[in-house]
């Protein structure tokens, strides 16, 4: 599990497609915010922190940036929390359905309440990535960077929790291939998106759906190759270590960048990206 966690925050932070020319008018902000002495990305990093004791990076981030290439990303350390903004937003909102599922299902066996949350999730998951995948070609920072169009993702998570394990027995004979078509669709994803390819969108289904699969497979067949492959030792490490890394790495680069690198070798930086 660890494992698919580290490979999902992956996903989650997959930069949105950004053209050249955006490229090129981040490479002209660094020199600009370079030459200001970083008063500026001093400011952005106050409003910034602001926005992410409330819970509303994405937010800040959907109003001010294009994405990881924007602004320039490199001056703004906090980046990376606009998908954890987007998890408290899920988890702030998620008991206050839950009450109004529970106040229309009435008083029901487990069982039925589990078969009703799961509709509710498939609902959720329809419209939001019908949103999407209609709002990346125009929209992307909404589709991006805000919860509806992300809620799918949450969506999908749940269903395969509450519904996943109803069908273990039946899915032992095909659990290893599960898995193995799911770590499949996650390495398919990591060679082929790259930054010409508009995010999330449609790109967004495959490794979001690898990693549902992979899961399920994995929990049907716990004596399965695929399972003990990744249980091995070093990935597990990895996988215990991997949220905390995720946490830290994005603002010490930030700031290593900002503090060490002289405007040339940054602006050179953002080049190479």
């Amino acid at each position: 599990m660890s494992f698919g966690f580290l490979i999902t925050c992956c996903f989650e932070a997959a930069p949105p497609v950004e053209s050249a020319e955006r490229l090129r008018g981040a490479c002209a902000d660094a020199r600009r915010s370079a030459g200001r002495g970083g008063n500026a990305a001093a400011g952005r990093s106050r409003r910034l922190g602001t926005s992410r004791g409330l819970f509303g990076s994405n937010f800040y981030f959907f109003r001010t940036s294009g994405g990881y290439f924007d602004d320039p990303s490199f001056s703004m350390p906090l980046l990376h929390t606009w998908s954890l903004a987007i998890e408290e937003q899920y988890y702030l909102l998620w008991p206050l359905l839950m009450l109004l599922v529970f106040r229309w299902a009435g008083v029901a066996r487990a069982g039925a309440m589990r078969v009703r949350v799961v509709w509710v999730l498939a609902v959720m998951l329809l419209l939001s990535l019908t949103l999407c995948i209609g709002t990346t070609p125009d929209y992307q920072n909404f589709a991006f960077y805000l919860l509806p169009a992300r809620v799918w993702e949450f969506a999908l998570g749940g269903i395969v929790g509450l519904a996943g394990t109803a069908f273990h027995s039946r899915l032992q004979r095909w659990a290893e291939g599960l898995s193995v078509l799911g770590l499949s669709l996650i390495v398919c994803s990591v060679a082929g998106l790259n930054y010409r390819t508009p995010f999330p969108g449609w790109a967004a289904i495959f490794p979001v759906l690898g990693s549902a699969v992979l899961i399920v497979g994995m929990s049907a067949n716990e004596h399965g190759f695929v399972r003990r492959m990744l249980a091995v030792r070093p990935l597990v490490f990895i996988g215990l270590l991997s949220y905390s890394w995720y946490l830290w790495h994005w603002p010490l680069l930030s700031i290593y960048r900002i503090y060490t690198l002289g405007t040339q070798n940054m602006t050179a930086n953002a080049r190479a990206c």
